[in-house]
């Protein structure tokens, strides 16, 4: 089993939910300023926060593979941020920091006669939490 990335309690493999594609999202603060006269001004507040986004697929070998969707919504529904880790190439994993997930999206295909999909779609978006030690 090879170890993508753990969010909370939930491990992406090879063996659960495998992502295939990474989107990251930076975004920058600006305050727009009105003025007397002239346009608008806009002021930099600061680093917003970084967004993800995995796409994967969950290749379905076994009926305990269908669980993997209603684990992941039952970690999101409690509503607490998560650690997020990441592997890298010496077995080890990275402390991301915390992190929420903002949506979930699942896609049933290739389905059998009685309606079980061979094969689930994922989306996840997380976003950083924001933690306050920084200050």
């Amino acid at each position: 089993m090879t170890m993508q990335m753990i969010i909370g309690d939930f491990p992406f493999s090879t063996s659960t939910a495998e992502y295939g594609e990474v989107r990251r999202v930076k975004e920058y603060r600006w305050l727009q300023r009105d003025r007397l006269n002239r346009k608008p001004a806009l002021q930099f507040q600061g680093v917003g926060l970084k967004e993800v986004t995995l796409t994967g697929v969950i290749h379905i070998q076994s009926y305990k593979q269908l669980e993997h969707p209603q684990q992941m919504e039952a970690i999101a529904d409690k509503g607490d941020p998560l650690n997020l880790l990441a592997s890298n190439d010496t077995l080890k994993a990275d402390y991301l920091g915390q992190w929420v997930i903002m949506r979930l999206e699942f896609v049933d295909s290739d389905l059998m006669a009685d309606g079980t999909p061979e094969t689930i779609t994922f989306t996840m978006t997380i976003k950083e939490y924001g933690e306050d030690d920084d200050l």
